[in-house]
């Protein structure tokens, strides 16, 4: 749904520059812990950790590259998505025939999946109104049932009753902890506007703990929202990052209004779409993005650093 919001109310803390001469000089770690045999099961906490040290190790060597990273928010470090899907089919309900409404309780109360591709990564002043075409096209509810903006307003207090139950993504603490451990800054830009982020991250605080700037679909610099690229620039100016530095930056998003945004503002982007794409609309996502994942768990630096180390050489 609508990449709904979050201007911080909090004072943002601005994280480390990374320019050559203020980055601190980086500790390179030999994984130098032997390997262990798995048939010893009391030395299974050994293999984990020294697994971990050797992928915070190569996190340093990105460091070493990548000036920043910025991350979407909604499917891709929370979950808001399936929630999203509920809170608009709650406004809709009193409009909805039994038919319609059994048919999204067998789909586990997910809107459609045709409409939820159209908006995903959009601000509610530009998924409303699909939202209003498409329940009178196929659930027959009168447009003048309600406004575009009611439906932004109605549907976001709906998200947020729901927010308390938001899960993070497969692998998204884990990676913020990672980078945050290699003193890479990080930003989150997302859709969603300032008060329903508060409420979305309550649950998440050893995450945004370590994401110390948050642009919101309603700063007042984001004129445009996704896929221009207004939202991403904010976010690198206010990291301080320069125009040549952006080719550096590393974009993270779930929908491709976001691959887009990022790829407009001259970053490098990871791209985690929603698995109910077809292999054909995947496709789409490997022509523009950079790297396609299932999910963050499968990021390593080993994925774009041939990108990074080719742009060196520019």
């Amino acid at each position: 749904g609508d990449k709904h919001a979050c201007h911080q109310p909090w004072r943002h803390r601005l994280p480390m520059r990374h320019g050559s001469t203020l980055f601190p000089l980086l500790i390179w770690i030999a994984a130098t812990t032997p390997t262990v045999s798995h048939s010893h099961s009391s030395q299974q906490p050994r293999d984990a950790v020294s697994s971990s040290n050797r992928k915070h190790n190569k996190m340093e060597s990105m460091a070493d590259v990548v000036p920043a990273i910025i991350f979407d928010l909604d499917g891709t470090l929370l979950d808001t998505e399936a929630l999203s899907d509920r809170a608009m089919l709650a406004v809709y309900d009193s409009w909805l025939s039994e038919q319609i409404k059994q048919e999204r309780k067998a789909d586990g109360l997910r809107i459609p999946w045709e409409l939820k591709k159209k908006i995903l990564g959009l601000r509610g002043a530009e998924w409303a109104p699909i939202v209003i075409d498409y329940a009178y096209q196929h659930w027959n509810v009168p447009r003048d049932k309600i406004t575009a903006s009611e439906l932004w307003a109605q549907w976001e207090s709906r998200l947020n009753e729901l927010c308390p139950e938001v899960e993070a993504c497969a692998g998204a603490l884990n990676l913020v902890t990672i980078i945050d451990k290699s003193n890479i800054a990080m930003a989150i830009a997302t859709s969603s506007r300032s008060e329903a982020v508060k409420k979305k991250s309550s649950r998440h605080g050893a995450m945004f703990s370590k994401i110390k700037l948050v642009v919101p679909g309603d700063h007042e610099a984001v004129k445009n929202g996704k896929p221009a690229p207004d939202i991403y620039l904010e976010a690198a100016r206010q990291l301080q990052i320069d125009k040549e530095n952006m080719r550096k930056c590393l974009v993270f998003e779930d929908a491709l209004s976001g691959v887009r945004a990022g790829k407009a503002a001259g970053c490098m982007v990871v791209a985690v779409p929603d698995p109910r794409f077809t292999a054909e609309e995947r496709q789409v996502f490997k022509d523009e993005a950079d790297v396609v994942l299932n999910d963050l768990t499968e990021f390593s630096w080993e994925l774009v650093r041939d990108k990074f180390e080719r742009l060196r050489r520019d």
